[in-house]
Parts: C-alpha cells; sequence; structure tokens
C-alpha cells in the first residue's frame, strides 16, 4: 500500500515548529484562571499545574519574576498572566507566566480549612493536651515506608547519636489513596502491642520526606489525625520539609521540620552526655579533694593543742585542779560546821537561861490545878482543891485550906 499521489508528506520538526509559531503568536498575552497542584518552589524558578475539572496544563514562572507576596499552595484559585509556549523534544505545552495572584480558594483548599476549623474546635490541636517526650527513650517506633531516604537518614543519626535506644521500624505508603488507611492502622497496631505490654514505646515517629502539597495529602486527612490524637503513645510528626506544616503535625504532641530534625529532638547527643557526665565528674572529684583537704587540715589542727600532743600532762593537770577543789571545799565545809556548832551552843546557852526549871532552883514553886492550868491568881482555885506544886527537886500534893484575897 502506497502513499497517495500529490501528497507530500511534513517532517516533525517542521511541524512543531509551525504548531509554536502559532500557539506563540495566538497566545503571547493571555490570562487564565485554574485551580493550583502540584506546587514546587526551585532555585530555577516556580513550578505548578493548572487544572480545571478533568483538564490540566504545565506553568512555569522564571524565579526572578516571582515575588512571594502570599502563601501558594495546591488547592487555591489563581489567576496568572502568561503566554503559551510548545516544547517540541515532548510535544507538549505549557505556560510561561509572568504575574500570579490569588482568585480565592478552590474546592480542595477549602474543604481543608473547613477540616482544620473541625479539629480546631474539637481540641485536637490545643497545646495543653500535648506530652512531653521521654528525655532518655528506651525505645521507639518509626512509621513510614521502609524503602524511603528518610528512614536510612533516621536510622542513621540514631545510630550515631543514641544507639542505646531500640528502633522498631513500621513499614507503611506514605503517599497516595491508600496511604491515609496504612498510617491509621500502623497507629492503632503499635498502640496495642503497647498496651497490651508486648512493646513498651516511648514515642511513636510518624515521617517521611519532603514533596509537593498532594504528595503529603494523607497527612492532612481526618482519619490520620484521630488516630494521633487518640494514639496512648506519644506521636512526633516528622513531615515534609521545615516550610511544610500538615494537620498531622498540628495534632501531634511533638512537631519536627524534618525526619532527621525528629530524632535529633527526641534523641539525646551520647557525645555531649558523655562531656556533661565527665564534666559532672571533674566537679564532682574537685568537690571531694577540697572537702578531704578541709577535714585534714582541721584533723591535723586538732592534733596540734595540748591535749592530743601530751594527753596525760593535761589529765594529771587536771587531778591536781581536782584535788585542791577538793581541799578547798573540805575547808570550807569544816568552817561553815564549825560556825554552825558555835551557833547552837549560843542558842542553847540563851534557853537555858530562860528555862523554868532555872527559876525553881532558885527557890521558887510552880503550882498548877489538876487540869494542868498554873495557878496565877486565888481567883482560880477554891477552898478545898488539890494543887501540884513542883520544885526544883519533886513536887508536892496540897489541899487548900484558905485563900487570902490580896490588899
Amino acid at each position: 500500500m502506497s502513499v497517495p499521489e500529490g501528497i507530500t508528506p511534513t517532517g516533525i520538526t517542521h511541524l512543531t515548529t509551525s504548531i509554536r509559531a502559532r500557539l506563540e503568536e495566538q497566545y503571547a498575552d493571555v490570562w487564565v484562571v485554574g485551580e493550583l497542584a502540584g506546587v514546587k518552589n526551585h532555585t530555577t524558578g516556580l513550578y505548578f499545574t493548572l487544572i480545571e475539572g478533568k483538564d490540566r496544563i504545565d506553568c512555569v514562572m522564571r524565579q526572578g519574576l516571582y515575588r512571594k507576596r502570599f502563601d501558594i499552595r495546591d488547592g487555591m484559585s489563581v489567576i496568572v498572566r502568561c503566554d503559551v509556549s510548545f516544547y517540541a523534544p515532548q510535544g507538549r505545552c505549557q505556560l510561561r507566566v509572568s504575574e500570579i495572584y490569588p482568585k480565592g480558594l478552590g474546592a480542595e483548599e477549602l474543604a481543608l480549612q473547613e477540616l482544620k476549623s473541625k479539629l480546631n474546635q474539637k481540641g485536637y490541636f490545643a497545646e495543653e493536651r500535648k506530652r512531653p517526650i521521654c528525655q532518655f527513650p528506651r525505645c521507639i517506633a518509626l512509621v513510614t515506608s521502609s524503602t524511603s531516604a528518610a528512614i536510612r537518614d533516621m536510622l542513621e543519626i540514631s545510630g550515631k547519636r543514641y544507639p542505646y535506644c531500640r528502633v522498631v521500624i513500621r513499614h507503611c505508603t506514605v503517599q497516595g489513596e491508600k496511604a491515609p488507611a496504612e498510617i491509621v492502622e500502623s497507629l492503632k497496631m503499635l498502640n496495642q502491642l503497647h498496651m497490651r505490654g508486648n512493646l513498651a514505646l516511648d514515642a511513636i515517629v510518624l515521617g517521611r520526606g519532603g514533596g509537593a502539597n498532594k504528595d503529603l495529602a494523607a497527612f492532612d486527612t481526618e482519619m490520620v489525625a484521630d488516630a494521633i490524637y487518640h494514639s496512648r503513645v506519644p506521636v512526633v510528626s516528622a513531615v515534609g520539609h521545615e516550610t511544610d506544616l500538615t494537620i498531622a503535625d498540628r495534632v501531634a504532641d511533638l512537631r519536627a521540620e524534618t525526619p532527621s530534625a525528629a530524632m535529633t529532638r527526641i534523641l539525646p547527643d551520647q557525645d555531649k552526655l558523655r562531656q556533661h557526665f565527665d564534666m559532672k565528674e571533674q566537679l564532682l572529684t574537685q568537690q571531694i579533694r577540697k572537702r578531704l583537704q578541709r577535714a585534714t587540715s582541721k584533723v591535723e589542727a586538732i592534733g596540734t593543742r595540748p591535749a592530743f600532743r601530751k594527753p596525760l600532762e593535761r589529765l594529771e593537770r587536771m587531778q591536781l585542779q581536782l584535788a585542791q577543789l577538793h581541799a578547798r571545799l573540805q575547808r570550807a565545809t569544816n568552817s561553815h560546821q564549825e560556825t554552825l556548832q558555835q551557833k547552837v551552843s549560843a542558842l542553847a546557852e540563851q534557853l537555858e537561861a530562860l528555862s523554868p526549871l532555872k527559876v525553881l532552883a532558885r527557890g521558887y514553886s510552880l503550882t498548877q490545878r489538876a487540869d494542868g492550868l498554873v495557878v496565877r491568881d486565888v481567883a482560880e482555885v477554891s477552898v478545898g482543891d488539890v494543887l501540884t506544886t513542883r520544885l526544883s527537886r519533886g513536887q508536892l500534893q496540897v489541899r487548900v485550906e484558905g485563900i487570902e484575897e490580896p490588899t
């Protein structure tokens, strides 16, 4: 079968050149509206896709033209000023953007904002509910793709920084439609093992490397947020790059900028720990030496005292002092006794002089009635009363025969 007569085929180069010329001439300066997807900000420029329904077209904006006047991210609706270019080697069109303006939230962005508001009202983002991470973890679990570069970075940092911590890896998909369910299942399984006592975990690190916003979509889902919120083990979110902030980051107990940063933040540095303990050991040794020197100086000072240099000499001196004190006490006691004896003798003489017996010895007598009353007045007796008269030697029983009244 042959080509019809009169047909001259056109070469691909000629065709693509013609297409490019016509497109770039017809669409040299146009304004296009669409929803952002696959936004990537590189040093060479800003790359993204504009979509409308199922239709899409790639766009590029040179770095010199892009001025970050607003946060550009997937799901936003924008208006761009551009021209159409045709890339012949790949046979595809793209828009070369010179200006970009926000038009409003696209459907995806609006849904994401509504989900954030809902979770915030439920307290998922509250700082007071977030738990601290163990300072010296003994076992942590990494929930991520086992084939990713992020897992290699995390394991390398773990080995260098703190190899005493056991690291358990739970593989799951971190991108695509299946990712949210696998992430949730991984978190539930690790929590079950922890609660049963089969795997004592100090933290779960949920991580993946950076990517476009669409690549991180799994971490902006409600089911993943629920799983993190209800986890009994503290969760560290390490998703994307430093500029990425997902819902998982907001709900997690700790947010790390990158997977590597997560390991750096939750694992202590063994080299710094050694330096810290070495410094503490030196300080402790210095303090012990100082206290030992002070104690030694005190012992030496005490040893120079006479009581310790010549203990018997001090004892003899104290014995002599004791003997002297005893002699003084004995003399004072004897002197006091003599003084008391003299006072007693003087008082005895005074009593002797006042004794009724002395009066009787001088010829006086003492007369008493039968009831013992001393008779001082004749009115105290009657004729016929029997009285007792006491003399210096002996006593008389007398009867009253008569009474003479005093004149």
